[in-house]
């Protein structure tokens, strides 16, 4: 009597070849009627010791064998593998069956097929982006694939919305299935930016997304604070002035909070900020201007000493004593 083991296919003690199907069941899902769906693999391991002669496969419903690469020998430790293709014929399910007869001890070997006819089909959205790496507001060229999961071509002329994380970059139009934007990025708080492409659908194919990782570096800036007059004396206007420089394409834009002798919000022109305001304290303050940043530029900050003094300018209030006549 010939014993076979079941314990991870292999061939008995004695050897032989030992066939294993992977996977043993194949659902093609949703597909449309009178379509064909895309090619599923299905794979035949020789786990035994000696050589696995295939001698017929055979394929049953509306199901069919169009790529066959176990006709010649499967030697041992090694593997063949076939196509499946479904051609459901009404808006049912259907099954059917693969099978292997060969020399193997545990022939035949049966992978079960299964499959829905419909009208409405899933489709798959991948995404490319290059290059992947960009600073911000550099182009960047993303191209979407979108393919049925259910038989049938997806239709030119149908858009894709491209989206970051502040909102909508734009659409591309498919043509043989494949939509491309060229489209400038703004930068966020991280580096990396996750970019996604939605398949809008149509009667016949469902919605789809799918996504990319980015990096986008922002411009780094640099501040230089001035002031006018420093020392001042007590009472006396200062004005304070933040320039901003960067090597960004795109200025910086927003405001400056200014700290202080006195803090407020002022908004950049021209890559400057500035400020006026009476120095009511004597003493050396720390006057600090901070520039929170956009999608384009780092935040950055700058301080300086400002001095304050009397008012005759040494820090010692000016006095006059009276001298009554002699």
């Amino acid at each position: 009597m010939t014993v076979v083991s079941l314990l991870s296919g292999s061939a008995a003690a004695q050897g032989g070849p030992y066939g294993v199907v992977s996977p043993t069941t194949v659902n093609f899902g949703q597909v449309l009627v009178d379509q064909t769906s895309p090619q599923q693999r299905v794979r035949l391991k020789n786990t035994g010791t000696s050589e696995l002669i295939v001698s017929s496969i055979s394929i049953s419903g509306y199901f069919a064998l169009p790529v066959n690469h176990c006709a010649s020998g499967v030697q041992p430790g090694t593997h063949c593998d076939v196509y499946v293709t479904f051609t459901p014929h009404a808006f049912e399910t259907e099954t059917g069956t693969l099978t292997f007869v060969d020399n193997a001890s545990n022939t035949p070997q049966t992978v079960s097929l299964t499959g829905v006819g419909a009208t409405t089909v899933p489709t798959l959205t991948k995404v490319t982006a290059s290059p992947r790496t960009i600073n911000a507001g550099d182009p960047i060229t993303f191209t979407a694939t979108v393919t049925s999961l259910g038989g049938g071509v997806i239709p030119d002329g149908e858009q894709v919305l491209f989206e970051a994380y502040r909102g909508t970059l734009g659409s591309g139009t498919l043509q043989g299935g494949v939509a491309t934007l060229t489209v400038s990025v703004p930068g966020i708080n991280q580096e990396a930016q996750r970019i996604t492409a939605q398949y809008v659908g149509d009667s016949s194919f469902y919605p789809s997304k799918g996504g990319v990782d980015i990096n986008v570096y922002r411009y780094s800036t640099s501040i230089t604070l001035t002031s006018n007059p420093n020392p001042s004396k007590v009472g006396e206007f200062i004005t304070i002035t933040a320039n901003i420089t960067t090597n960004s394409p795109y200025p910086p834009t927003g405001y400056i909070y200014f700290s202080g002798l006195f803090g407020a919000y002022v908004g950049i022109q021209n890559g400057v900020a500035s400020i006026t305001f009476k120095g009511y304290r004597v003493g050396s303050h720390t006057e600090t201007a901070k520039y929170e940043g956009n999608p384009y530029t780092l935040p950055s900050q700058a301080s300086m000493t400002q001095v304050v003094t009397q008012t005759d300018g040494t820090g010692i209030k000016s006095s006059t004593k009276s001298v009554a006549p002699k």
